[in-house]
């Protein structure tokens, strides 16, 4: 299996009643598991989640912290991350967190143990449908999360393509537990597509192989094509009238433009 069998496997194993969970490249602070324990038991609820600092090139995002501690029921959760395209109150990770190992194993059966990309936000939002309550301590970014430029995140491979797809119909199958309640999931599977898009025209591919990855994404995506209205507004208008190109059927054109203006904006980045 996947990333996700190792998971299962780990849960199973494990000793305690509460689980984090923490990514071989990324660290905590010193304190981070007891603060989250800490809130976890004070609050009564069912999961605990912090924020987390970026490690990127050597350097860290500063941040400041008074701990502060919210409450949320789960469905203020639910609700934010299908009618905010996939954005979530307490993220779609599984690190940064503290579970139950109760409800963990409730979930670990429905969990796709093969899912390459994205097993995490599966795990968590079955999660999420088991538990009560969360508790959020917005201001203590107690967890680094380590960005390398090599990662599944930063680069593009062509796997990525099967692996979003397969990630976009486990999230349309977490969906039907949410359908009676949340309408606007689709945002969601066109924010992937417009992810993956860019992700696409900022990798070091040759453009032909760039235009033979998007069409495919296209068709792949052909019923989600309204990604463009929710997804790539806040977009440099230059960016998003290349994805439009795209769209249009222009793909050579539309990969050629995204292509141009990304080379252009890390040059002057580096400048």
């Amino acid at each position: 299996g996947g990333p996700q069998s190792a998971v299962n496997e780990g849960v199973r194993q494990a000793a305690s009643d509460i689980i984090g969970f923490c990514d071989s490249d990324d660290y905590v602070a010193r304190d981070y598991y007891e603060t989250l324990y800490e809130a976890m038991m004070c609050s009564g609820t069912d999961l605990a989640c912090c924020g987390l600092r970026i490690v990127y090139d050597g350097t860290i995002s500063d941040y400041e912290s008074d701990r502060s501690l919210s409450v949320f029921n789960k469905e203020a959760v639910q609700r934010e991350f299908w009618e905010n395209s996939g954005r979530c109150l307490i993220g779609n990770n599984r690190y940064n967190k503290l579970f139950r190992k109760d409800f963990l194993l409730q979930v670990l059966p429905e969990t796709m143990s093969d899912l390459c990309f994205g097993e995490d936000a599966v795990l968590t939002h079955l999660y999420l449908e088991k538990c009560r309550d969360v508790c959020i301590l917005e201001q203590y970014n107690g967890y680094f999360y380590r960005q390398v430029p090599t990662s599944l995140i930063n680069s593009f491979r062509e796997k990525q393509i099967d692996d979003n797809i397969a990630y976009v119909k486990a999230m349309e199958w977490i969906g039907e537990i949410y359908s009676h309640q949340f309408l606007t999931r689709d945002r969601f599977n066109d924010g992937l597509m417009a992810n993956l898009l860019y992700r696409c025209m900022d990798s070091g591919l040759p453009v032909v192989k760039k235009c033979g990855y998007a069409k495919r994404i296209l068709e792949e995506f052909s019923d989600k094509r309204h990604f463009i209205e929710y997804n790539l507004k806040k977009l440099h208008p230059i960016l998003r009238m290349g994805f439009q190109l795209m769209q249009w059927g222009c793909v050579w054109l539309g990969v050629l433009w995204c292509t141009l203006y990304i080379k252009l904006i890390r040059f002057l980045q580096k400048k």
